[in-house]
């Protein structure tokens, strides 16, 4: 069979499908699964504890009742059965899942769990030598969770939705190919995540436009308050294109960062004093007094000699209303550091990869299963120097206040019960 690699086309588009999930996944206990799943009334008792305790990961109409509706067959790769409940009000069989088995019983979790602890820094087939497995078992272990529903599996209540939102690209490799991953962020998790090859205005839409979807599944009339961007004129567009009411706000650390770039030897000690300046302005605590401190910032970097230090600093006081509307929203983020952190961690993840190769589709599905991974792992630990990571709870925990089991990945199965299941397929555009 010939192996397919990328190769940027314009005439060709990711096209994204839903499908539902029929899939249930409870906390179920591994040693005293077989005999609640002989007994009727236990198993009843246990599901309606769980709807009661987690709504959420079931159907809407479970709350108009439902029945016990038989068993699977035996499966031949783990040796248990499935139970399957019917909802009354709509008639659809749904089936009941326990966390300690991955999806399709493809192995244990207490496996799989190792697996894709380490999979945030080794490559496939050191983990694939490691674990014993064949390399393509390690490749679709991680890259299968890419299909998930990423703002639904990760923000279970609207009202735990973020509204202070930041958005930014990510450049690339796909076969040696340029590309974009139109990165969202909210709380300290990945929000949304979608590969494409352009930056232009069109291209950044539809990327974003991932995120609108996942978004308004769990909420329906979702429109995020604000924005942070870097200052591309395409992400703000297309962010203004999905979500008309959301207000742009321009990432105030980039216009610092843009004075670094022209300073040199020469100048450092001006550069150094800019620097100070500008983040005194920065520091501003009411509107009016930004204004006030942008003005008297140009004044003076008006009687400066001409340079391009000179210039980038008259640019960066001209964006005074960008950066300005931030006090009209107490909570926006007024830098990009909540994504950048989160852009650091991705970049260490693509270089153990060797970035991406095959496909738009693979590295699609590949980006996507990082970010929700990242949502839900424990936190650093390093042993060595006897650090732990200031955050105790995963990114999962902190933004919902609570988990369903206490081993991160049960957390993230079980959390993926009824989300919508996507299907990625390049298709030639008419």
């Amino acid at each position: 069979m010939k192996r397919t690699t990328y190769a940027h086309d314009p005439n060709m588009t990711l096209d994204v499908t839903s499908c539902a999930n029929k899939r249930i996944i409870l906390p179920f206990d591994e040693v005293t699964y077989s005999t609640l799943l002989q007994s009727r009334p236990a198993y009843k008792a246990f599901l309606a504890a769980q709807i009661q305790a987690h709504p959420e990961l079931f159907p809407p109409t479970i709350q108009d009742g439902w029945t016990l509706h038989g068993l699977t067959d035996t499966s031949t790769k783990q040796g248990i059965r499935l139970r399957r409940i019917q909802t009354t009000a709509d008639g659809e069989v749904w089936q009941i899942h326990s966390s300690f088995l991955m999806p399709y019983m493809t192995c244990d979790t207490a496996t799989a769990e190792q697996i894709l602890f380490l999979a945030k820094w080794a490559p496939d087939w050191a983990l694939a030598r490691v674990f014993k497995k064949d390399v393509m078992t390690i490749y679709r272990l991680r890259t299968s969770l890419g299909r998930y529903n990423l703002v639904g599996t990760t923000v279970k209540t609207p009202a735990a939705l973020p509204t202070d939102v930041v958005a930014d690209e990510k450049h690339s490799t796909l076969a040696g190919e340029r590309v974009y991953i139109a990165t969202t962020a909210g709380n300290n998790c990945f929000l949304g995540a979608s590969i494409s090859s352009e930056a232009g205005d069109e291209a950044l839409t539809t990327a974003y436009r991932q995120f609108q979807h996942e978004a308004q599944q769990v909420q329906l009339a979702y429109q995020p308050t604000t924005v942070n961007t870097d200052g591309w004129s395409a992400t703000r567009n297309a962010w203004k294109t999905l979500f008309p009411q959301v207000c742009v706000i321009q990432c105030f650390l980039h216009a610092v960062l843009g004075l670094k770039q022209v300073a040199t030897n020469a100048s450092h000690a001006l550069y150094q004093q800019i620097v100070d300046v500008t983040w005194h302005v920065y520091h501003a605590t009411t509107k009016r007094s930004f204004a006030q401190r942008v003005r008297r910032l140009r004044e003076w970097g008006e009687t400066l000699a001409d340079s391009p230090l000179k210039g980038k600093l008259l640019k960066l006081c001209g964006k005074s209303p960008a950066f300005a509307s931030a006090y009209d929203h107490p909570t926006s983020l007024r830098t990009s550091n909540m994504i950048d952190r989160l852009m650091q961690g991705m970049e260490k993840y693509l270089f153990a990869k060797s970035y991406f190769h095959g496909t738009l589709i693979s590295a699609e599905r590949g980006i996507r299963a990082y970010c929700l991974l990242t949502n839900f792992r424990p936190p650093a630990y390093n042993p060595i120097a006897h650090m732990t990571c200031r955050d105790k709870l995963s990114p999962f925990e902190q933004l919902n206040g609570f988990s369903y089991h206490e081993n991160w990945l049960h957390n993230l199965l079980i959390a993926t019960s009824c989300q919508e299941i996507y299907r990625f397929q390049q298709k030639k555009l008419e």
